[in-house]
């Protein structure tokens, strides 16, 4: 078994999928979108997520993470909570998506969710609302999220291919522009890495002090021209960088899939076809 140190760092391993048919909409999006078919769709996910919180303070991390892990791969559809089965082995069996957490989270709200509103909420909004609650239960801005996600029908481990923390700034950059993110939302985005925790064997050497930081990837951002200047103002502007990053997670969970999808029933299975 691997070793976990706690730390106030978040491994959020930014996964970015170059063979995936992702593109970056807003068409289709919009604030409260279960206002009228749904109206406690969001308190309920409130509600849940802070539950869970009380229970393990480091939730918001592994939900985070799954948003990020979920998106970069067939875009925002939910794909990675699907379950292999003796057909093919999913996204979630790959060896990057071994560690997440957090699917428990997603059933619990899922299947409450399905006793109020039955059919209606998809497991792809359900990720998405998670996170943000999580983002604001750990200090954060509370942003305005626009909803109406399909849930994917397809989640092939194939499918990830996934740069690691230990990844150079311009490698990660060249797959981030494949989904509409850039420099900018990568350097913002890797501001998470303030929640949660990590496995040791991501760190390098040990603190960040004498102008170290923990992670390959974080290290070069943080030495590197304009990131460098972004991350200079983050540290004297904390409310600048609320602002930046909520707006980088709604960029983020824009990324959709060109296909139409569904509303899992159960977000471990795709609806059985008749």
């Amino acid at each position: 078994m691997a070793t976990i140190c706690i730390s106030s760092s978040l491994i959020i391993t930014v996964i970015l999928s170059v063979f995936a048919i992702i593109i970056p909409v807003t068409f289709s999006l919009q604030v409260r979108f279960y206002q009228e078919s749904c109206p406690r769709a969001e308190s309920i996910t409130k509600r849940i997520v802070k539950k869970n919180f009380l229970k393990d303070p480091s939730i918001p991390g592994g939900l985070i993470r799954l948003h990020f892990h979920d998106c970069f791969t067939r875009g925002c559809d939910g794909s990675v909570l699907i379950d292999s089965d003796s057909r093919n082995v999913a996204e979630k069996d790959a060896p990057p998506n071994l560690s997440l957490r957090g699917f428990d989270v997603i059933d619990e709200i899922k299947q409450e969710l399905e006793k109020q509103c039955p059919g209606l909420v998809s497991c792809a909004d359900i990720i998405a609302l998670a996170t943000r609650d999580s983002v604001a239960l750990s200090g954060g801005i509370k942003y305005k999220l626009p909803t109406g996600r399909r849930d994917g029908i397809i989640s092939r481990m194939v499918d990830v291919r996934l740069p690691g923390p230990s990844f150079s700034v311009q490698a990660t950059l060249m797959a981030l522009r494949n989904v509409g993110l850039d420099l900018d939302d990568l350097t913002t985005l890797l501001g998470a890495h303030s929640i949660g925790f990590c496995h040791c064997v991501f760190f390098i050497n040990r603190l960040v002090i004498e102008g170290k930081s923990l992670l390959q990837l974080d290290q070069g951002l943080a030495f590197t021209g304009l990131s460098k200047k972004l991350a200079e103002k983050y540290v004297n502007d904390s409310q600048l960088f609320r602002n930046k990053f909520a707006k980088a997670m709604i960029k983020l969970g824009n990324i959709v899939t060109a296909e139409e999808g569904e509303v899992r029933l159960d977000c471990r299975r795709v609806n059985k076809r008749v």
